[in-house]
């Protein structure tokens, strides 16, 4: 009974680690998007002599 309590927690666990991995990557993924559109558009609007 122990080791099917352990091996079901293990996959709990293991399961909750991946998702968690993947939400971050989703995050650290829509962050950069965001970082770039936040860029570019704050590009356009500088003045032309201002670099």
């Amino acid at each position: 009974m122990g080791n099917e309590y352990d091996k079901e927690r293990y996959d709990n666990l293991m399961y909750n680690h991946k998702l968690l991995q993947m939400k971050r990557r989703q995050l650290i993924t829509h962050i950069n998007y965001l970082n770039k559109e936040f860029f570019e558009v704050l590009m356009w609007r500088l003045p032309i002599g201002f670099n």
